[in-house]
């Protein structure tokens, strides 16, 4: 999923294109220690200002969102063993794996850690398009799942 240029160069690739029920789930995955906030406080209105590297990969699955939009809906596609996609594209949902809540907690003041903490789920509820998860709760998550 993603073009490059016109020199099909710096193409964003999607990590998963997955089927998911009956739809298409797109899903970008970064690393662990990806930091979500630039490392001093200096947003507007007492937050937390996020990261190039977190602003870029929500930029990235949304540009990957817009193009899967668009080339689903030109005919027959297959996965990388020959395999034809058989599920349906309706505006994908999108998830983003990303860096640690452990991030929240280094600043080493309680205050400053909450602060963090509410910037970062404001920003995902306002983010209706796309899950943001980061890998902490991505185990949490799969560990309550097992035990099911």
């Amino acid at each position: 999923v993603g073009s490059g240029g016109c020199d099909n160069r710096d193409k964003p690739v999607s990590d998963f294109l997955m089927e998911f029920t009956d739809y298409t789930v797109l899903v970008e995955i970064k690393k662990p220690d990806t930091s979500i906030f630039k490392m001093r406080r200096g947003g507007r209105a007492g937050t937390w200002e996020f990261s190039g590297e977190f602003m870029s990969a929500v930029s990235q699955i949304i540009e990957q969102k817009a193009e899967w939009l668009t080339f689903s809906q030109s005919g027959e596609h297959h996965d990388k063993n020959g395999t034809v996609l058989t599920k349906r594209t309706k505006n994908p949902k999108c998830i983003l794996v990303i860096g640690s809540r452990d991030e929240f907690s280094r600043v080493g003041n309680p205050r400053e850690s909450n602060v963090m903490l509410d910037t970062f789920e404001l920003f995902r509820r306002e983010c209706r398009s796309i899950d943001i998860v980061t890998f902490d709760e991505l185990i949490e998550r799969a560990r309550f799942i097992a035990r099911r």
